[in-house]
């Protein structure tokens, strides 16, 4: 993250540049995790997963482990202003509208967590709404060691296969092996 790590020495003017401005997949997501007791859904014969074009979760997923612990539902949003009030607000609206898609026994979670990422530092950069150039997902500058081989890029951006999704972030596994090789 270019603008929350301090590089020293610092990077080259073109890997800044191209670091600087390159999307965040998820930069501009909230992720919304909702616990429970057991995987109510399942015993009805649901899948745990829907889209919706109403909300606030614009997709929702089982979370669950594979024998139902823990038992959670997570879905995906647009990032809501960084305020308490509207973080309560999108856990009530995030759970009524699981009560909607399963049924009653949505409406009483263990917990609700949510985790606006456009607010995480090392994730997001300050500037994250305004990146747009998913052509620089897996610049080669980024498949390249810097600093002299102590610095290595890996997540879903810097991946040349499937960038911006999970098999991107498994791609970039391709630092560890290198890391391992140099070893």
């Amino acid at each position: 993250m270019a603008s929350a790590i301090r590089f020293n020495p610092p990077l080259s003017p073109t890997l800044h540049r191209v670091a600087a401005n390159t999307p965040v997949w998820m930069g501009t997501t909230t992720k919304v995790v909702v616990r429970y007791h057991k995987p109510f859904w399942r015993n009805q014969g649901l899948a745990g997963a829907a889209l919706s074009a109403i909300g606030p979760l614009g997709e929702v997923h089982d979370l669950s482990g594979r024998a139902g612990n823990p038992a959670a539902l997570f879905g995906f949003t647009a990032s809501p202003a960084s305020c308490p009030e509207s973080q309560r607000t999108l856990r009530e609206r995030a759970v009524d509208q699981l009560v909607r898609l399963f049924g009653r026994q949505a409406a009483d979670p263990i917990a609700v967590v949510i985790l606006d990422w456009s607010t995480e530092a090392y994730t997001s950069p300050p500037r994250v709404a305004e990146l747009h150039d998913c052509s620089l997902f897996g610049h080669p500058l980024y498949s390249r060691a810097q600093l002299d081989g102590r610095l290595h890029w890996a997540s879903t951006e810097t991946s040349t296969v499937s960038a911006g999704h999970v098999e991107g972030a498994l791609a970039a596994q391709r630092v560890a092996q290198v890391i391992l090789a140099a070893l």
